[in-house]
């Protein structure tokens, strides 16, 4: 087995550790993400981001319109930051929700992105694990990511954390908005730890 023993097959493998251990963390920061009042104030949800962060968002995409019963969209970073049409940012108080993922923080466009969604009204929540970064600077709120340190590698465990988080997420908003009950919602989160275990 040595042929496969390189940095991304021990990223790979440290995967189910790192899920466990980063649930307890993510899962009592997305109960606080945003309020009771601001969950349902949201009308549309747009996620964002570039890369691995782009790719979890595109895998979570329709589970975020099954659990929240909200029309979701997901938009490539350069897209939002200069193109998105300005009429759909701001069209009510608070909207759309932007969810802007950056693991690292330092992909420019992602900021940029914040910012004109910021500028135009709506409101974005920055997932990152660098609160000084442009994107921390000027979401409307953000869950700070903590991401244990690993060899360089191809981003599996950065996709595998905003994956995790998202669904957590979208488990929250849909328990808030009362699409089931909290069992449910507990149902929901058990899943992802058992899924862990395999």
């Amino acid at each position: 087995m040595r042929e496969f023993d390189n940095a991304l097959c021990r990223q790979v493998r440290s995967l189910p550790e790192l899920l466990r251990q980063q649930y307890a963390d993510l899962e009592p920061k997305t109960r606080s993400a945003l309020t009771t009042p601001e969950i349902f104030s949201i009308q549309r949800i747009v996620s964002t981001g570039c890369g691995d962060s782009h790719a979890a968002a595109m895998a979570t995409r329709y589970t975020f319109e099954k659990l929240t019963g909200l029309p979701t969209e997901v938009v490539p970073a350069i897209e939002l930051a200069r193109y998105y049409d300005e009429r759909q940012l701001g069209f009510a108080p608070n909207n759309p929700l932007v969810i802007a993922i950056s693991n690292s923080g330092g992909i420019a466009r992602v900021g940029e992105a914040v910012q004109r969604v910021v500028q135009h009204g709506g409101f974005a929540l920055g997932v990152t694990g660098n609160k000084d970064s442009l994107l921390g600077r000027s979401a409307s709120r953000i869950v700070h990511l903590e991401t244990p340190p690993f060899e360089s590698a191809p981003g599996a465990r950065s996709y595998l954390v905003s994956v995790l988080l998202l669904l957590l997420l979208a488990i929250r908003f849909g328990e808030v908005r009362g699409r089931y009950t909290m069992d449910q919602a507990m149902a929901y989160r058990d899943d992802i730890l058992v899924q862990a275990a395999k």
